[in-house]
């Protein structure tokens, strides 16, 4: 059986993943007893025991619900997801002028999206991490998983997500 999204309790909390399936590192776990685990979420990810897992069960998600700003029906990993992106963007709504930290913008990718959040501010560059709110998990060509970035780049996508968000939304007045 090919395991996909698992979950497993680290320090007393429930964390949600996904099992990388190939490449030399997964190889050299396997040989060991261990999987490797993508976060569901974040940009990291951990070497765990078979065993320590616990697959959770996928689950197509119901409607758009636009007055509660998210999907109904949804499987447990998904509904962490969705949770933590609630979480993200109100951060991110916050932060009402330019680029502060967690202010998140979104990049078009596929079918999909590649999330990003600021973590960190110097004077002339901050640094983004890629966000896995997209089921697919698509990574922007130029942002990649993060790095270090000038801040009036990342300041221009921020910008753009707030003008966007402006116009689409239901209280906006014309």
């Amino acid at each position: 059986m090919t395991r996909y999204q698992v979950k497993h309790t680290r320090n007393g909390q429930v964390c949600y993943g996904i099992v990388r399936s190939y490449g030399e590192e997964v190889e050299a776990a396997k040989a060991l007893g261990l999987v490797i685990v993508d976060d569901a979420v974040l940009p990291t990810s951990c070497k765990i025991r078979d065993r320590a897992l616990t697959d959770v069960e996928v689950k197509l998600p119901g409607r758009f619900d636009h007055e509660a700003g998210g999907w109904s029906d949804l499987g447990e990993y998904d509904a962490y997801v969705q949770d933590a992106w609630k979480a993200a963007k109100a951060v991110s709504d916050a932060v009402v002028n330019g680029v502060g930290i967690g202010s998140m913008f979104t990049i078009g990718v596929g079918d999909g999206s590649a999330h990003y959040v600021v973590v960190k501010i110097n004077k002339k560059t901050c640094r983004v991490e890629w966000r896995g709110f997209c089921g697919d998990r698509y990574t922007d060509h130029h942002f990649g998983w993060g790095g270090t970035f000038k801040l009036e780049d990342v300041a221009r996508y921020v910008e753009s997500e707030r003008a966007m968000t402006r116009l689409f939304s239901k209280k906006a007045k014309v």
